[in-house]
């Protein structure tokens, strides 16, 4: 966290803005050098005698004046344990609050990934269910403060570490209660027991600070994403010297904006862009675009690119400069038609649409639901071992090339693979209660096979991932209900009417149930086109490893983890765009 030397001046630097900044007087207390690697600074603050804030109220509703003299003063302690590298601090009374904005938010984390022992099969099991729970852009899930005692699906996974932690390796640190009085939070804060004195202090943090060091198995980390809070984002960029006095967020999103911009100008197509509600944004048909007095709608049925929403507006997206180009996202609005109820909702800049991967000062930052996080230096590491292991249980499923004389978009592919299949239904674009079930259906003598294509290796795969995943639901639900339903019917009759218009032959409601929704098994194939002619799994696997986008990795390994928790079977299916 800090460079050999700089502890020091950083703890007396930051004690001495806050003191300025809030009219406070933490006053440093002189301290004897500590023998060993740690030195201590503390500062005590000593406010004047006052009546508590609760004091008035109180008055009010007594009979006397015997509350009159009432006054308390509250004593405050920061104590900073410091080495050439590392800082440790123990906090008393209300100081704890002041060092909110420099803490490190997955110290219980780093602490509870190395008391546990990742060889044991159970381990290996709430792991993998752990990284499904790393679902992309849902806040509920990257949050730092997991608690194990939380009662949500986390929690559950949490409270099985829980039960892992090695009571040996407690009482190395020194920790001599018992594990079930043990309070780990995925804050800031390692809970451990009360009364000790300062050897015991110096002695623990000494054990942590060598615990720190021990490195993690690769593939076993409990929380590797840490959203940006907004301190750290509002806070100013020191270096490198093109950013300086620029605050950390404005920097990110310029680099962020850089990628879309020039990928705009490209003579590729650019990038898919999807609303940062993504569910809301799936399950609508209208986007109404605004800016000024000049209103637009965009039908979501389509693929959504920049220059699709930029358009309307008749901007030249083949000579716009990149400050014009920021200057139309970030004052442009985008709302979402909710088609349940006819009303408008999510209004949201289009710049907030805008996510993906930058790297700033060798750290790693992600954008999702415009909420950006970091991600820890294993991970793309992890993300790899991962996918190592998923391709030693999947199959590949080979579909025919993506031919040069078909179109970019993946509706042309899809209707190409009609004449490919004795069987086959195209559903590209058909809905059943908001959600496309499939790019194109097929069956074979045992199962019901869903396609779902995707143009790219990229963040792109993300709206991919939940359009299986929210397929995979549906279709659960609906092969095990009546298939008399007029849903089912409604979906059925307008699937075979766009496949017959695309070339597909016609085929009875009977032979649809007995043909795909009977079949005893059921299959998912996330499909991915490139330029790039690869066969054969290792081929497969090392280009899929290769990509620049943890993004499309994230997304075919939650794919696969979430569809094996629903007993249904995955495959992938590299398609060769020439």
């Amino acid at each position: 966290m800090f460079k050999t030397g700089e502890t020091k001046q950083f703890i007396e630097t930051f004690m001495n803005n806050y003191n300025a900044e809030h009219g406070l007087k933490y006053d440093l207390v002189e301290s004897d050098s500590v023998a060993g690697e740690f030195q201590i600074l503390q500062y005590i603050n000593s406010p004047s005698f006052k009546p508590p804030s609760w004091l008035r109220i109180s008055r009010e509703a007594a009979k006397s004046n015997q509350l009159q003299e009432v006054k308390n003063k509250n004593y405050a302690l920061l104590m900073f344990f410091f080495s050439y590298t590392e800082i440790f601090v123990i906090t008393g009374g209300h100081s704890y609050r002041i060092i909110e904005e420099i803490v490190d938010y997955d110290f219980g984390f780093s602490i509870v990934e190395r008391l546990i022992d990742p060889n044991k099969t159970e381990i290996r099991s709430l792991s993998e269910r752990g990284f499904v729970g790393i679902e992309l852009a849902s806040s509920r899930f990257f949050r730092s403060d997991f608690v194990f005692h939380d009662n949500d699906d986390f929690g559950k996974f949490y409270r099985g570490l829980e039960a892992f932690i090695d009571e040996k390796a407690l009482s190395r640190l020194g920790v001599q209660t018992e594990r079930k009085k043990l309070l780990v939070k995925g804050e800031a804060g390692f809970k451990i027991d009360t009364s000790i004195n300062l050897e015991t202090i110096l002695n623990r943090i000494s054990r942590l600070s060598k615990l720190l060091k021990v490195e993690v198995e690769p593939g076993f980390e409990i929380n590797p994403f840490r959203n940006v809070r907004y301190k750290e984002l509002s806070s100013f960029v020191v270096e490198p010297e093109k950013f300086r006095d620029r605050e950390l967020e404005s920097v990110l999103n310029e680099m962020l904006f850089k990628q879309y911009y020039n990928d705009l100008n490209s003579p590729k197509l650019d990038t898919e862009i999807f609303h940062p509600s993504l569910i809301e944004y799936l399950n609508s048909s209208v986007i109404y675009l605004q800016r000024g007095r000049e209103r637009f709608n965009v039908n979501t049925n389509q693929k959504i690119y920049l220059k699709t929403l930029l358009r309307p507006f008749n901007v030249d997206t083949s000579s716009i400069r990149f400050d014009t180009f920021v200057e139309w996202i970030t004052r442009m609005r985008t709302i979402i038609k909710n088609e349940d109820v006819g009303t408008e909702i999510s209004d949201r800049k289009l710049s907030e649409w805008l996510s993906g991967e930058v790297e700033f000062n060798n750290t790693r930052y992600i954008k999702f639901e415009n909420i950006w996080y970091t991600y820890s230096s294993n991970f793309v590491s992890n993300l790899n071992s991962r996918l190592d292991s998923m391709f030693e249980r999947i199959d590949l499923i080979e579909l025919p090339d993506w031919k040069s004389d078909e179109s970019d978009y993946e509706e042309d592919y899809n209707r190409s693979l009609l004449s490919k299949f004795d069987s086959g239904i195209m559903g590209d674009t058909i809905k059943y209660r908001n959600i496309e079930l499939a790019d194109f259906i097929s069956s074979n003598e045992t199962e019901m096979i869903i396609y779902h294509v995707k143009n790219g290796l990229d963040r792109n795969l993300r709206v991919l991932q939940s359009q299986i995943l929210n397929s995979a639901k549906v279709i659960s639900e609906v092969r095990i209900s009546d298939f008399e339903q007029p849903a089912i019917k409604n979906y059925f009759e307008r699937v075979i009417k766009f496949s017959e218009r695309n070339g597909g032959r016609r085929i009875g409601f009977d032979e649809f149930k007995n043909n795909y929704l009977k079949k005893d098994s059921l299959r998912f194939v996330f499909a991915y086109a490139t330029k790039k002619k690869t066969t054969g799994k290792h081929e497969i696997l090392e280009e899929i490893k290769s990509t620049k986008s943890s993004i499309a990795k994230i997304s075919i390994l939650h794919t696969y983890y979430t569809l094996k928790a629903k007993d249904i079977r995955m495959s992938i299916s590299k398609i060769y765009r020439e």
